[in-house]
């Protein structure tokens, strides 16, 4: 996963995962004003800190039957202070299916 255009000095970036939010829900009520969350809840993937423009995560998915079939959304989010009122910005989200090969 490729995060990038994440605004300069921003001291953390972070990747996020969990099950997909259709449609997605606007975040503008917890201060973060034309963004949006594309997943119902989630878990942190990656975190890193004093991220580059461009921050390149590898995302490794286990060969588990059970995963089979999956669908899971992944997004990142920056904390980017004064960007917006909260502090965060969110990317787009990308969503994957998990399927045998």
């Amino acid at each position: 996963m490729t995060t990038s255009n994440i605004p300069a000095g921003s001291p953390a970036q972070a990747l996020l995962y969990g099950p997909q939010a259709t449609p997605a829900i606007d975040l503008t009520t917890i201060g973060m004003a034309g963004c949006f969350s594309h997943m119902t809840s989630f878990d942190v993937y990656s975190l890193v800190a004093a991220p580059a423009a461009t921050v390149v995560t590898p995302v490794t998915v286990p060969n588990v039957p059970t995963l089979v079939g999956l669908t899971v959304a992944l997004q990142s989010v920056s904390y980017s202070p004064p960007r917006t009122s909260f502090g965060w910005l969110s990317s787009n989200g990308i969503v994957m299916f998990l399927a045998a090969q």
